[in-house]
């Protein structure tokens, strides 16, 4: 399925609310007929859209279940809520918020922004790691990872010269890519149409107004949402399947 483009998503907020609903039932019944019934759940919140899109599928399918991830963050009045709906299995991740942000750092700004200021700072680490291990020469640690981050190919051909030259502890100063999230940082990370680039940068990715995070005193990462919401979800599906 091609992704849609912002055209699209436009031309699809201005269709009729009928209309948005039959689209939606005829998503429900796709996954249904395609997994079955006992395939298909609702991921529930307790807020406004999975609520709605809840009561749409129940009209299709009554005995049609739902997951419900209690990360203890929600307002309690969301979590009576929830409470009150019938057929909702509730799961806890392992990790409070607490325990994530000690381990892993805080989820500042938003999830893009602090996905990306983590892989900035990785990348900037795997450089100091690099130079501090060249100066007792041999083979630098970790010279897979910064391959990959400066993309260099170490999967097709591993016995191509800028790979060897990466082993080494030298880093190739032409014909290798700027890291994806380096461009994102600068800001500069070109903007695509159905998986054209155009002339343009998008806007989107443009994270250089944070990159004073790079020197903050705390870690800055995004992974309270896997661990606290996809994780126990991904358990949960699993379960089900066994």
């Amino acid at each position: 399925m091609n992704k849609h483009t912002m055209s699209d998503l436009y031309q699809m907020q201005s269709l009729p609310l009928s209309i948005k609903i039959r689209m939606t039932q005829y998503r429900i019944r796709e996954w249904v007929d395609y997994y079955g019934a006992d395939g298909v759940y609702i991921a529930f919140s307790g807020g406004k859209d999975s609520s709605v899109l809840l009561h749409i599928a129940r009209e299709m399918y009554p005995e049609i279940s739902a997951v419900y991830v209690d990360t203890g963050l929600e307002y309690p009045e969301v979590r009576e809520f929830v409470k009150r709906q019938e057929n909702v299995e509730i799961i806890r991740p392992k990790m409070n918020f607490r325990q994530v942000i000690i381990k892993y750092g805080y989820p500042m700004i938003g999830k893009e922004v602090a996905g990306c200021v983590y892989g900035a700072r990785r990348y900037m680490e795997k450089l100091l790691e690099r130079e501090k291990s060249a100066e007792h020469g041999g083979k630098v640690p970790n010279h897979s990872y910064m391959a990959d981050l400066v993309g260099i190919d170490r999967r097709e051909d591993k016995e191509n010269e800028l790979y060897k030259s990466l082993i080494r502890g030298e880093i190739p100063s032409t014909d290798i890519k700027t890291p994806v999230r380096y461009l994102i940082m600068q800001g500069k990370y070109p903007h695509k149409e159905n998986g054209v680039e155009t002339s343009e940068y998008s806007k989107m990715y443009n994270k250089e107004r944070y990159k004073f995070f790079l020197e903050a005193p705390f870690e800055i990462a995004d992974h309270c949402c896997s661990i606290m919401k996809k994780s126990p979800i991904r358990t949960s599906a699993k379960s089900r399947l066994t």
